[in-house]
């Protein structure tokens, strides 16, 4: 070998290539490093929030093991609290013939119910927010909306048509409950309380203070002296037949929010009702006056066509051309003072020439039916807090909580 390592050494310097900088690679791989280093920060403070709130359960779990049970709000909770109130269909029917209701009307619907009455007296008839409940000759009970009727009770302690104290069914001015009894064999004779807009029952409760061996045979209640006779927000009231078979209203009060049973009587009854937006107070002042659900049944409440005015009368029963003028007011102590449609005429002399409370259509809106004690010609409704009315049905016929032709 001739060369020096002198040589050798410079020769292998020359063949070794100087590096370059690649300026973007290096900045990509800085972003990658910093990406990673992001991440990894990122997922530590997860595990550390996941670590504390697993931390929180278990403490929450052992807290409540410690105190007891918690209570929470159930669907079943939220489905019984009481519905805001809507507005309601009037209900009524022009087709009866032969002692049997054909179509009913429910608001702008018709439905056919084929109702078979045996009574010229009261019709077992009654209106909640969702629609119209009714009784059937066979004592079974049934519900339309406008649209086909179901059956919600088979063997229910009612008749379909007789004195309104004894029909067996209540429903309030407002909300979608009705009442009955329960007159099935198997069962105990229980209260029970329908739901008409949630299609099913809310409560069932025995009265034991309702079984007695005075309860008449023939009245709808055979195997119970009570019946409901009024509804009232949330309280079902019930009254009862006494030693002497007469009927003494309002004597027991169904709560539906404690599903307690406790005395009542008139008192409690009317003071109920001064709590209630949908009720009138008739007299001389709203202090002294009587306050009333203000619609058909046993006692109706009447105004008076005097000219193009409405006047409350207090009839104390059946409108007569001699009933004294009263006064009404709102149950928040408003003046009532209702004016007929400019224009508008009645219909036939012979249905009367005044208008029979029947329904509540909402808060501030009466339903009037003129005429009431058999033939009812035109309902009117009327607004409480202008008093201005309109025609809302030519000759309508009858009309719940009124008597029937005949």
């Amino acid at each position: 070998m001739t060369d020096t390592l002198r040589d050798l050494l410079r020769q292998d310097a020359d063949n070794v290539e100087i590096p370059t900088l690649d300026s973007n690679h290096v900045i990509v791989q800085g972003e990658q490093r910093l990406h990673r280093r992001r991440m990894t920060a990122v997922l530590v403070g997860v595990a550390a929030v996941a670590l504390i709130a697993v931390g929180g359960i278990v403490a929450s779990s052992v807290q409540q093991h410690s105190q007891g049970p918690v209570d929470k709000p159930t669907k079943t909770d939220k489905d019984q609290r009481p519905a805001e109130p809507q507005t309601r269909k009037i209900v009524y029917s022009n087709d009866l013939a032969g002692g049997r209701v054909g179509t009913l009307h429910v608001g702008d619907r018709e439905v056919e119910i084929d109702q078979e009455l045996h009574s010229v007296r009261d019709w077992s008839m009654f209106v909640t927010d969702a629609g119209a409940v009714y009784a059937q000759d066979d004592r079974s009970v049934w519900f339309t909306d406008g649209g086909r009727p179901r059956k919600i009770a088979s063997q229910a302690c009612v008749i379909s048509a007789g004195d309104y104290q004894s029909l067996g069914l209540a429903t309030g001015n407002a909300g979608p409950l009705v009442a009955w009894f329960d007159c099935a064999p198997a069962t105990r004779g229980d209260l029970v309380v329908y739901d008409t807009s949630l299609r099913r029952e809310v409560a069932r409760h025995p009265v034991p203070s309702c079984e007695s061996a005075h309860a008449p045979a023939s009245l709808p209640s055979p195997r119970s002296a009570c019946m409901p006779d009024a509804l009232v927000g949330q309280h079902v009231y019930v009254g009862h037949f006494n030693d002497e078979n007469q009927f003494v209203q309002h004597q027991y009060r169904f709560d539906l929010t404690s599903r307690q049973v406790h005395r009542a009587g008139q008192r409690t009854y009317l003071e109920d009702l001064r709590t209630q937006p949908r009720t009138l107070v008739f007299g001389d002042t709203w202090q002294t006056g009587a306050a009333t659900e203000a619609r058909g049944g046993s006692n109706p409440d009447y105004f008076r066509l005097v000219g193009s005015r409405l006047v409350p009368v207090d009839a104390g029963g059946w409108s007569t051309d001699d009933d004294t003028p009263t006064r009404a007011f709102t149950v928040t102590g408003q003046p009532v003072r209702l004016r007929l449609p400019s224009g508008y005429q009645p219909s036939a002399s012979d249905v009367g020439t005044y208008f029979t409370i029947f329904e509540w259509l909402d808060d501030d809106t009466l339903a009037l039916a003129q005429g009431g004690f058999s033939v009812v010609g035109d309902i009117i409704t009327c607004r409480l807090s202008d008093g201005r009315c309109r025609l809302a049905v030519k000759s309508a016929g009858i009309v719940p909580g009124l008597p029937l032709p005949g």
